[in-house]
């Protein structure tokens, strides 16, 4: 009973994630975030400042540098030696490396594996401005906690815009439209202005004709004392005479979801998934209310509906464990003797994931649920053969001590197997099928030994509890004369 009731303690306890966290993975990956508007020169300097920090590691074999998908943007993957050759864990290179470049100015570094474990979430309301605002509060308080790790704001509110002010009144006493100034400013855009086509290649086609300055010609607003408009007379106005730059700085793109503004953050928790976001949820508090909400997003999210599933799973499994058993032994009793070592194989399992450290994720939850078809199958073999010895007249002890060592040799044997296949992933450190693994062999472990005892103590209880009328369905004592 002590043991049952120590399922839910340890399901509470165990820590979880998404996806099990593999610290052996012998690679990772380097993100690079230089300011908005920075240019791809800019950010390769950053990224060769990074790379000089490798090469002072010997644990690194090699690694490749990339700029993009925008200019201000980088990556490097590394890769490291073997994992019996490494000097130094990965975890404590990984944290060392960050360390280091985070010394480099003038950009953000995230150290992090292929897969990381990383918690995303947003804060999502009616005013952007306010979400901004609340999401900045939320950031200074994360980034204090420093068990949650790097963290980032999926904002870039630093985005220059220049904004061309036209002085109407002079413009039209030049002869000079609105129309005339924007397109002269198109000849700096990327597109430029299309002033003909043309029709070549012998295909029939027709393309456009495109006009526009060389690229970084015209990159200030200093620039524009050198471009001239011309007026209906002919006569160059220069376009700094009859126009007023106001610089800004802008968010790069503003995020709606579900019809609210929206705000992204990640974190690189160094402590589990649940204790992260529990902690996260603790500090919002104070920044949400009924309007501005935190949600979270990505494995987080799934994270919680997954376990959700789970338990949806695990009640249908035994639902029809339950149903199919009462048709074998044509009982409602005795199904529930079978199912009585579901509860101690699945805390066996959770024993074991507390203590190896692992977490409960995808994996070791399908491992669960596996667990539950493997103690039935044992638990069925032990109950099949009590009730052929009872309707033959023995006597339930009797019988009890007769199942047990006669049934011990098939119950070991199988599961010893099981054991023996599952004990090469279980002690492979880079195994990403490792918590599965322990799972198993902690709970076929526990149901192979208690399901020895668990079942005859029950099976002789139920024996003795139940009215005469149902006593007969689950032994026979004496036979019809």
């Amino acid at each position: 009973v002590a043991m049952v009731a120590a399922v839910y303690p340890a399901y509470k306890y165990v820590d979880k994630t998404f996806m099990p966290a593999n610290n052996n993975t012998g690679y990772f990956t380097i993100q690079i975030q230089a300011p908005q508007g920075m240019s791809t020169e800019y950010t390769r300097e950053r990224v060769a400042s990074v790379e000089k920090i490798l090469k002072n590691y010997p644990d690194i074999q090699n690694f490749l540098s990339s700029t993009g998908p925008t200019a201000n943007q980088g990556s490097i993957s590394v890769d490291l030696k073997s994992v019996k050759k490494l000097l130094t864990p990965q975890k404590k290179l990984m944290s060392e490396i960050q360390k280091a470049i985070n010394k480099i100015p003038g950009a953000l570094y995230f150290v992090q594996l292929p897969i990381p474990n990383q918690v995303t979430f947003q804060i999502r309301g009616p005013n952007f401005q306010e979400v901004v605002n609340r999401s900045y509060a939320l950031l200074n308080k994360v980034q204090k906690h420093s068990e949650l790790g790097e963290s980032y704001l999926y904002l870039t509110n630093n985005q220059p815009q220049f904004q061309v002010m036209v002085d109407r009144v002079l413009a039209n006493s030049l002869g000079i439209t609105s129309s005339d100034v924007a397109n002269t400013l198109s000849l700096m855009g990327t597109d430029g202005v299309r002033i003909g086509k043309f029709s070549g290649g012998g295909n029939g086609e027709r393309y456009d004709i495109l006009l526009r300055t060389k690229k970084n010609e015209f990159s200030t607003p200093e620039d524009l004392s050198s471009i001239y408009v011309h007026g209906p007379k002919g006569d160059g106005v220069r376009l700094d005479t009859i126009v007023n730059i106001k610089k800004s700085m802008l968010p790069s793109k503003i995020t709606r979801t579900n019809l609210q503004y929206s705000v992204g953050f990640s974190t690189q928790p160094t402590i589990s998934s649940n204790k992260a976001i529990a902690l996260i949820q603790q500090l919002a508090k104070s920044e949400t209310n009924k309007s501005y909400q935190l949600h979270l997003t990505g494995n987080s999210a799934s994270l919680g509906n997954t376990e959700k599933n789970a338990l949806i799973t695990l009640a249908l499994i035994l639902g029809l464990i339950y149903i199919v058993l009462a048709s074998q032994f044509n009982s409602f009793l005795q199904p529930l003797i079978v199912m009585m070592m579901q509860p101690l194989t699945i805390i066996g399992g959770l024993f074991v994931l507390l203590i190896s450290g692992q977490s409960l994720n995808v994996y070791s939850m399908i491992a669960m649920l596996l667990l539950v078809g493997l103690a039935t199958k044992n638990t069925i073999m032990l109950v099949s053969l009590a009730n052929q010895l009872v309707t033959t007249g023995t006597k339930v002890r009797d019988a009890l001590m007769q199942v047990a060592p006669e049934r011990m040799r098939p119950v070991l044997m199988t599961s010893l197997a099981l054991i023996l296949a599952m004990i090469p992933p279980a002690i492979d450190p880079t195994n990403n099928y490792r918590s599965l693994s322990l799972v198993i062999i902690g709970g076929v472990i526990v149901s192979s030994i208690l399901s020895l005892i668990i079942v005859p103590a029950f099976y002789s209880m139920f024996a003795q509890i139940a009215p005469p009328r149902k006593r007969l369905k689950l032994m026979t004592t004496e036979k019809k004369s």
